[in-house]
């Protein structure tokens, strides 16, 4: 017996995110700030608090389903390793960057830029106004776009070697003088400031009329800041100065997990908690273990999602009724399980697991009172 099309309960859910359960005024904040950003060109800091099993990987995934015709997204756990912006930007943004979609921009520039006579003074103002001056950077832009004009991005990858070592270049990789020469750049990058200054090339070429898009970069676990030495306050300055270099279009998103969101900010240096704006902040909470209204009001939701609803079926459907579910979070309650909508989930994933193996159509009251919740406090 199935009770649905595909399971509602999962707590990481297949596919994409494009549904959101409870908490409606939650939802209200998140769906006003992805209006904001679509609407407007400054970047944006957005600071996502909640603790374990609040859903902050759901809300960034439910955001990245929002933008993702607008923005290209970036969303990575942020890194142990990192010790500074150089190697967060290597591990956590080079690596699941969309270079494709960046190598058709340099195609678009090239091609309005590159060709026919004067092509130099036109290619110069793009120098000066997108890549502010950085030359290793436009040589970079024009041998991508070169390569491109004359194969495709997969055909480049296997048969240009300049064209993969300029990708490599971006990527962070210390290439050698004879490798450097073959791409015209002057010096590999080494450095914070010159990871930021690349960053920021990258987002204003796609944030341009060649890409016409926006970039938002997610951090998810930046908890684990305080796990970082002290030589990670220089990862937090180059997310800081990387946010200052682009000044348009980059949405750079800190999604952490601590008892309380203030925990989280002390974590930060002053310099980048100066730079989130007060109405740039989502608190994730538990639900309310006395008014259950808003975790029954979760589950309704959940199971009323037409990609996981089965035809005909009613609103409560497989449960009997709403006290039915209400006596499941009742339960919860009583063995002191979190009241997180993680946990929620989890209870109501073993009772709906239960009773498809038991091959009943409906889950009722008698069902539930046999089924144990072990206590967990």
């Amino acid at each position: 017996m199935e009770f649905f099309k595909e399971d509602p309960f999962r707590v990481v859910p297949a596919g994409k995110i494009d549904y959101w359960a409870g908490r409606p005024e939650t939802k209200t904040v998140v769906d006003n700030l992805i209006s904001e950003f679509k609407g407007a060109t400054q970047s944006r800091i957005l600071s996502l608090w909640g603790i374990w099993g609040s859903g902050k990987s759901h809300t960034i995934r439910y955001i990245e389903n929002k933008m993702e015709d607008t923005c290209i997204i970036v969303r990575s756990p942020i890194s142990k390793n990192a010790k500074n912006f150089s190697a967060l930007y290597k591990e956590t943004f080079a690596n699941r960057f969309d270079w494709k979609l960046f190598a058709e921009c340099c195609l678009n520039i090239y091609e309005a830029n590159c060709e026919g006579d004067n092509w130099q003074e036109k290619f110069a103002t793009i120098v000066d106004s997108i890549l502010k001056k950085d030359l290793d950077f436009a040589r970079i832009v024009y041998l991508i776009g070169h390569a491109l004009r004359y194969s495709s991005f997969e055909e480049s990858n296997l048969t240009n070697k300049e064209f993969v070592l300029c990708f490599q270049w971006l990527n962070g990789a210390r290439l050698g003088a004879a490798d450097l020469r073959k791409i015209n750049a002057s010096k590999p990058l080494v450095d914070d400031l010159s990871f930021v200054r690349v960053m920021g090339n990258i987002v204003r070429i796609i944030t341009s009329d060649y890409g016409k898009k926006k970039v938002i970069w997610a951090l998810d676990d930046c908890q684990s800041l305080k796990d970082i030495p002290k030589c990670g306050d220089s990862l937090q300055q180059g997310l800081r100065d990387v946010y200052d270099e682009c000044e348009n279009g980059l949405c750079i998103i800190l999604s952490s997990a601590s008892k309380d969101p203030e925990a989280f900010e002390t974590m930060l240096i002053g310099d980048l908690v100066s730079r989130i704006s007060p109405t740039w902040k989502i608190e994730l909470r538990n639900f309310d273990s006395k008014d259950l209204s808003g975790s029954v009001q979760f589950i309704k939701d959940l199971i009323n999602v037409p990609r996981f609803k089965l035809e005909g079926k009613d609103e409560f459907y497989p449960f009997e009724n709403e006290p039915v579910i209400e006596s499941i979070l009742q339960n919860m309650v009583k063995a002191s399980t979190d009241f997180t909508p993680r946990k929620i989930m989890e209870v109501f994933s073993s009772i709906t697991s239960q009773a498809k193996s038991q091959n009943l159509t409906k889950i009722d009251q008698g069902f539930v009172d046999k089924f144990e919740i072990p206590n967990s406090s």
